[in-house]
């Protein structure tokens, strides 16, 4: 069975397609007439197929130099012990209406974890029993998706914003298409929080049931 990161590569991919797209239309230099599309086509070279073409494969190459860990520094806001795991016992489950804090202190013989990396280390060994329980994995699949998400859209945000000036956009079209990717970013921020808690609640909740 594929990984839940192979599983989001589809709409990850169909996602960057739609921003390629996005910004075809938003250049100046995009015209929708059949002579100046097979000009392009003839033209392999043309800025504005180059442009096109730079972004759709600079954007899965930087997505993918990204480190999960530099990821959730983007989404949590924590340059040290940014995974959620590093929370889970001291800020995620007391938080969580599903979760028995006395219960779960007397699995721990109330000595919960409270370093980061020991919080992390323990919540990593309960993921690794229950990863397969459907709440988890979904939770997990959702995590990943709205994480990588937000990388692309910051990547997006620069890579298109660069292209544009290059190209010579419009300003008008250049503030459209940062706002968009600004409410982006917000959108699948806030997402990626919400979705990563969960997900390490979920597992914390299995381990209870």
């Amino acid at each position: 069975m594929p990984t839940l990161k192979k599983q989001n590569r589809k709409s990850l991919v169909g996602f960057i397609l739609v921003n390629v797209v996005l910004f075809s239309l938003l250049s100046n230099n995009f015209v929708i007439d059949t002579t100046d599309i097979k000009n392009l086509i003839s033209n392999p070279l043309d800025p504005r197929i180059l442009s096109v073409v730079l972004l759709f494969v600079l954007s899965i190459i930087l997505e993918g130099l990204l480190s999960s860990n530099l990821k959730a520094i983007i989404v949590f806001h924590r340059i040290k012990n940014p995974l959620p795991g590093c929370r889970a016992f001291s800020e995620i489950a007391p938080r969580d209406n599903r979760i028995n804090m006395q219960k779960l202190a007397m699995k721990y013989d109330n000595n919960l974890p409270s370093e980061p990396a020991s919080q992390n280390s323990e919540w990593f060994r309960l993921y690794k029993l229950y990863e397969k329980v459907p709440v988890v994995e979904e939770s997990h699949k959702s995590f990943l998706m709205t994480r990588d998400l937000l990388a692309l859209s910051i990547i997006f945000l620069i890579l298109s914003t660069t292209l544009h000036i290059a190209l010579g956009t419009s300003a008008i079209n250049i503030i459209y298409s940062t706002v968009i990717y600004v409410v982006l970013i917000i959108i699948f921020k806030i997402s990626a929080q919400n979705y990563g808690n969960r997900f390490t609640a979920n597992v914390i909740v299995e381990y209870l049931n």
